[in-house]
């Protein structure tokens, strides 16, 4: 799990684990006692490791045969046994995303006169937020 922190005035300043460079505002922490800042390269690279994360629990979930359908408002995907050859339950084989109609692989919020759940794809998310 990765956590974000916004820098007070009055807090000693961290040393990013990564670039080795004091943190100026925000920091993530990767693991306890290390701190990436918020730069260009190390941001850049903080999105690759999590990519390679996905990838990694999705591959995961596959051989378990697990669904990988995921809602923001849940901390883990759905889990539930999937349809042979599918990554997804029976439940959640066939919804579409509302964007471009392919199948979805959760149901992601964003805030609109409260918080909306909408089907989308990996790629149509990464369009929209």
């Amino acid at each position: 799990m990765v956590l974000f922190w916004y820098m007070t005035a009055d807090e000693e300043p961290f040393v990013c684990s990564r670039c080795g460079e004091q943190i100026r505002h925000k920091w993530t922490v990767m693991a306890p006692g290390v701190v990436w800042c918020d730069r260009d390269e190390c941001e850049a690279e903080l999105r690759q490791i999590r990519r390679r994360e996905r990838r990694e629990y999705r591959k995961k979930m596959f051989r378990e045969q697990k669904c990988i359908y995921h809602e923001d408002y849940r901390s883990d995907p759905c889990g539930k046994p999937t349809v042979p050859g599918t990554i997804f339950c029976k439940e959640h084989l066939g919804v579409k995303c509302k964007k471009c109609g392919k199948q979805a692989t959760g149901a992601k919020g964003y805030c609109s006169l409260g918080v909306i759940y909408t089907p989308l794809c990996d790629k149509c998310y990464k369009k929209t937020f």
